[in-house]
Protein backbone atom coordinates (compact mmCIF):
# COMPACT_ATOMS: atom_id res chain seq x y z
CA UNK A 1 0.00 0.00 0.00
CA UNK A 2 1.04 3.57 -0.67
CA UNK A 3 0.62 5.88 2.33
CA UNK A 4 0.39 9.59 1.38
CA UNK A 5 1.30 11.45 4.56
CA UNK A 6 0.94 15.19 5.20
CA UNK A 7 3.71 16.83 7.22
CA UNK A 8 3.84 20.18 9.08
CA UNK A 9 4.10 23.39 7.05
CA UNK A 10 5.97 25.21 9.81
CA UNK A 11 5.40 24.23 13.42
CA UNK A 12 6.72 20.69 13.70
CA UNK A 13 4.19 19.82 16.42
CA UNK A 14 1.38 19.95 13.84
CA UNK A 15 2.06 16.39 12.68
CA UNK A 16 -0.67 13.89 13.63
CA UNK A 17 -0.21 10.87 15.87
CA UNK A 18 -1.44 8.63 13.05
CA UNK A 19 1.15 10.09 10.68
CA UNK A 20 3.98 9.44 13.14
CA UNK A 21 2.94 5.82 13.66
CA UNK A 22 2.59 5.22 9.93
CA UNK A 23 6.04 6.65 9.20
CA UNK A 24 7.43 4.25 11.81
CA UNK A 25 5.60 1.24 10.40
CA UNK A 26 6.30 1.47 6.66
CA UNK A 27 9.34 -0.17 5.07
CA UNK A 28 10.68 3.10 3.68
CA UNK A 29 9.69 6.72 3.02
CA UNK A 30 9.80 8.59 -0.27
CA UNK A 31 10.88 12.16 0.50
CA UNK A 32 11.21 15.20 -1.73
CA UNK A 33 14.41 16.29 0.06
CA UNK A 34 15.89 13.72 2.46
CA UNK A 35 17.87 16.44 4.25
CA UNK A 36 14.69 18.30 5.18
CA UNK A 37 12.75 15.16 6.09
CA UNK A 38 15.53 13.69 8.22
CA UNK A 39 15.00 16.52 10.74
CA UNK A 40 11.31 15.61 11.05
CA UNK A 41 12.09 11.92 11.51
CA UNK A 42 14.78 12.62 14.10
CA UNK A 43 12.40 14.81 16.13
CA UNK A 44 9.92 11.94 16.52
CA UNK A 45 12.45 9.09 16.83
CA UNK A 46 11.51 7.60 13.47
CA UNK A 47 14.32 5.44 12.06
CA UNK A 48 12.58 4.34 8.85
CA UNK A 49 14.89 4.61 5.78
CA UNK A 50 14.44 7.62 3.49
CA UNK A 51 14.63 7.53 -0.29
CA UNK A 52 14.84 10.60 -2.53
CA UNK A 53 11.76 11.23 -4.66
CA UNK A 54 11.63 14.55 -6.49
CA UNK A 55 10.34 16.04 -9.74
CA UNK A 56 13.40 14.96 -11.72
CA UNK A 57 13.32 11.33 -10.58
CA UNK A 58 9.58 10.68 -10.25
CA UNK A 59 8.94 9.08 -13.65
CA UNK A 60 12.21 7.11 -13.59
CA UNK A 61 11.28 5.43 -10.31
CA UNK A 62 7.61 4.82 -11.07
CA UNK A 63 7.83 1.33 -12.61
CA UNK A 64 10.03 -0.01 -9.81
CA UNK A 65 7.79 1.50 -7.13
CA UNK A 66 4.65 0.02 -8.69
CA UNK A 67 6.31 -3.40 -8.76
CA UNK A 68 7.18 -3.18 -5.05
CA UNK A 69 3.70 -1.96 -4.13
CA UNK A 70 2.12 -4.85 -6.04
CA UNK A 71 4.31 -7.22 -4.03
CA UNK A 72 2.96 -5.84 -0.75
CA UNK A 73 5.70 -3.39 0.21
CA UNK A 74 4.38 -0.64 2.50
CA UNK A 75 5.68 2.75 1.29
CA UNK A 76 5.04 6.27 2.59
CA UNK A 77 5.16 9.41 0.44
CA UNK A 78 5.87 12.80 2.01
CA UNK A 79 6.91 16.24 0.74
CA UNK A 80 9.11 18.86 2.40
CA UNK A 81 6.06 20.47 4.00
CA UNK A 82 2.29 20.10 3.91
CA UNK A 83 0.20 17.80 1.76
CA UNK A 84 2.15 15.83 -0.85
CA UNK A 85 1.33 16.50 -4.52
CA UNK A 86 0.18 20.09 -3.95
CA UNK A 87 2.77 21.79 -6.22
CA UNK A 88 5.03 18.85 -5.28
CA UNK A 89 5.83 15.49 -6.95
CA UNK A 90 3.68 12.40 -6.46
CA UNK A 91 0.50 12.82 -8.49
CA UNK A 92 1.78 10.70 -11.38
CA UNK A 93 2.56 7.82 -9.03
CA UNK A 94 -0.88 8.08 -7.41
CA UNK A 95 -2.62 8.05 -10.80
CA UNK A 96 -0.62 4.95 -11.75
CA UNK A 97 -1.62 3.24 -8.49
CA UNK A 98 -5.28 4.01 -9.13
CA UNK A 99 -5.03 2.77 -12.71
CA UNK A 100 -3.54 -0.54 -11.55
CA UNK A 101 -5.83 -0.91 -8.50
CA UNK A 102 -2.96 -0.64 -6.03
CA UNK A 103 -4.38 0.39 -2.64
CA UNK A 104 -3.45 3.76 -1.21
CA UNK A 105 -4.63 6.04 1.55
CA UNK A 106 -4.14 9.71 2.41
CA UNK A 107 -3.30 10.98 5.89
CA UNK A 108 -4.67 14.55 6.01
CA UNK A 109 -2.82 17.42 7.58
CA UNK A 110 -1.77 21.06 7.16
CA UNK A 111 -1.72 22.71 3.75
CA UNK A 112 -0.62 26.32 3.25
CA UNK A 113 -3.33 27.53 0.79
CA UNK A 114 -6.23 26.57 3.07
CA UNK A 115 -4.42 27.79 6.20
CA UNK A 116 -3.85 31.18 4.55
CA UNK A 117 -7.44 31.41 3.30
CA UNK A 118 -8.85 30.79 6.78
CA UNK A 119 -6.34 33.08 8.52
CA UNK A 120 -7.32 35.90 6.17
CA UNK A 121 -11.01 35.50 7.05
CA UNK A 122 -11.84 34.48 3.49
CA UNK A 123 -12.88 30.90 4.07
CA UNK A 124 -16.48 31.67 3.09
CA UNK A 125 -15.47 32.79 -0.42
CA UNK A 126 -15.17 30.64 -3.56
CA UNK A 127 -11.48 30.02 -4.26
CA UNK A 128 -9.07 28.53 -6.76
CA UNK A 129 -5.48 27.44 -6.15
CA UNK A 130 -3.08 28.07 -9.05
CA UNK A 131 0.23 26.84 -7.60
CA UNK A 132 3.33 29.01 -7.98
CA UNK A 133 2.75 32.32 -9.74
CA UNK A 134 3.84 31.73 -13.36
CA UNK A 135 6.98 33.17 -14.90
CA UNK A 136 5.33 33.34 -18.33
CA UNK A 137 2.01 34.84 -19.51
CA UNK A 138 1.88 36.87 -16.29
CA UNK A 139 -0.40 39.62 -17.59
CA UNK A 140 -2.93 37.06 -18.73
CA UNK A 141 -2.76 35.35 -15.33
CA UNK A 142 -3.37 38.64 -13.51
CA UNK A 143 -6.38 39.51 -15.65
CA UNK A 144 -7.95 36.08 -15.13
CA UNK A 145 -7.36 36.26 -11.36
CA UNK A 146 -8.89 39.74 -11.25
CA UNK A 147 -11.99 38.60 -13.13
CA UNK A 148 -12.47 35.50 -10.98
CA UNK A 149 -15.38 36.02 -8.59
CA UNK A 150 -13.58 34.72 -5.54
CA UNK A 151 -10.07 34.28 -4.18
CA UNK A 152 -7.16 33.10 -6.34
CA UNK A 153 -4.33 31.58 -4.30
CA UNK A 154 -0.66 31.39 -5.33
CA UNK A 155 2.63 30.31 -3.84
CA UNK A 156 5.51 32.73 -4.33
CA UNK A 157 9.18 32.72 -3.38
CA UNK A 158 10.49 35.68 -1.33
CA UNK A 159 13.01 36.79 -3.99
CA UNK A 160 10.18 37.08 -6.56
CA UNK A 161 7.39 38.37 -4.31
CA UNK A 162 7.90 42.14 -4.73
CA UNK A 163 8.21 41.85 -8.51
CA UNK A 164 5.04 39.75 -8.68
CA UNK A 165 2.81 42.05 -6.65
CA UNK A 166 4.13 45.02 -8.66
CA UNK A 167 2.46 43.54 -11.74
CA UNK A 168 -1.07 43.95 -10.33
CA UNK A 169 -3.22 47.08 -10.84
CA UNK A 170 -2.77 49.54 -7.97
CA UNK A 171 -6.33 49.07 -6.72
CA UNK A 172 -6.24 45.25 -6.73
CA UNK A 173 -6.90 43.88 -3.24
CA UNK A 174 -4.26 41.37 -2.15
CA UNK A 175 -3.59 39.34 0.98
CA UNK A 176 -0.22 37.87 1.85
CA UNK A 177 0.48 35.17 4.40
CA UNK A 178 4.05 34.37 5.39
CA UNK A 179 5.75 31.99 7.81
CA UNK A 180 2.45 30.24 8.55
CA UNK A 181 2.33 28.41 11.92
CA UNK A 182 5.80 29.77 12.79
CA UNK A 183 6.90 32.39 15.32
CA UNK A 184 6.77 35.32 12.87
CA UNK A 185 3.52 34.34 11.13
CA UNK A 186 2.00 37.37 9.38
CA UNK A 187 -1.25 37.75 7.44
CA UNK A 188 -2.26 41.14 6.01
CA UNK A 189 -4.67 42.51 3.41
CA UNK A 190 -4.08 45.73 1.47
CA UNK A 191 -4.16 47.31 -1.96
CA UNK A 192 -1.47 46.25 -4.39
CA UNK A 193 0.23 49.67 -4.37
CA UNK A 194 0.24 49.68 -0.55
CA UNK A 195 1.78 46.20 -0.45
CA UNK A 196 4.46 47.22 -2.95
CA UNK A 197 5.32 50.27 -0.82
CA UNK A 198 5.46 48.11 2.31
CA UNK A 199 7.84 45.53 0.87
CA UNK A 200 9.96 48.15 -0.88
CA UNK A 201 10.97 49.31 2.61
CA UNK A 202 11.06 45.83 4.17
CA UNK A 203 12.41 43.13 1.80
CA UNK A 204 10.22 39.99 1.69
CA UNK A 205 11.46 37.07 3.80
CA UNK A 206 10.04 33.60 4.36
CA UNK A 207 7.70 31.52 2.25
CA UNK A 208 4.67 33.41 0.92
CA UNK A 209 1.09 32.58 0.03
CA UNK A 210 -0.52 35.32 -2.08
CA UNK A 211 -4.31 35.68 -2.23
CA UNK A 212 -5.86 37.80 -4.99
CA UNK A 213 -9.37 39.11 -4.37
CA UNK A 214 -11.39 38.88 -7.60
CA UNK A 215 -13.05 42.25 -8.00
CA UNK A 216 -14.12 42.78 -11.62
CA UNK A 217 -17.25 41.27 -13.12
CA UNK A 218 -16.87 40.48 -16.83
CA UNK A 219 -19.01 42.63 -19.10
CA UNK A 220 -21.31 40.30 -20.99
CA UNK A 221 -21.13 42.11 -24.31
CA UNK A 222 -17.96 40.72 -25.99
CA UNK A 223 -17.05 43.95 -27.81
CA UNK A 224 -17.41 46.05 -24.66
CA UNK A 225 -15.57 43.44 -22.62
CA UNK A 226 -12.59 43.42 -24.98
CA UNK A 227 -12.43 47.24 -24.91
CA UNK A 228 -12.60 47.17 -21.09
CA UNK A 229 -9.77 44.63 -20.84
CA UNK A 230 -7.55 46.64 -23.19
CA UNK A 231 -8.06 49.87 -21.25
CA UNK A 232 -7.97 48.50 -17.68
CA UNK A 233 -5.03 46.13 -18.03
CA UNK A 234 -3.18 47.86 -20.90
CA UNK A 235 -3.08 44.77 -23.09
CA UNK A 236 -3.35 44.44 -26.86
CA UNK A 237 -6.52 43.38 -28.62
CA UNK A 238 -5.24 39.89 -29.43
CA UNK A 239 -4.73 39.05 -25.76
CA UNK A 240 -7.98 40.79 -24.79
CA UNK A 241 -9.92 38.65 -27.28
CA UNK A 242 -8.26 35.48 -25.95
CA UNK A 243 -9.13 36.35 -22.33
CA UNK A 244 -12.67 37.44 -23.26
CA UNK A 245 -13.15 34.11 -24.99
CA UNK A 246 -12.15 32.26 -21.80
CA UNK A 247 -14.13 34.39 -19.36
CA UNK A 248 -17.30 34.59 -21.48
CA UNK A 249 -17.21 31.03 -22.79
CA UNK A 250 -17.31 32.14 -26.44
CA UNK A 251 -14.98 31.02 -29.23
CA UNK A 252 -12.12 33.38 -30.11
CA UNK A 253 -13.26 33.64 -33.70
CA UNK A 254 -16.73 34.69 -32.60
CA UNK A 255 -15.33 37.34 -30.24
CA UNK A 256 -13.09 38.64 -33.03
CA UNK A 257 -16.06 38.74 -35.43
CA UNK A 258 -18.20 40.70 -32.97
CA UNK A 259 -15.37 43.13 -32.19
CA UNK A 260 -14.95 43.92 -35.87
CA UNK A 261 -18.70 43.89 -36.65
CA UNK A 262 -18.18 41.15 -39.20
Amino acid sequence: MLHIVATPIGNIQDITLRAIQTLKDVEYILAEDTRVSSHLLKTFDIDTPLRSFHAFSEKKQEAALLSELKNGVEIALISDAGMPCISDPGSSLIRACNAENIPLTVYPGPTAPITALVAAGLGDHPFQFRGFFPTKKQTEEIVLASLYQGITIYYEAPHRFLKTISLFPNDAMLTYARELTKKFETVATMRADEMVAHFSKQPPRGEFVLLVHGYNKPIRDPKEHVAYLQKTFEIDQKMAIKIASETLGIGKREVYRLCHDM
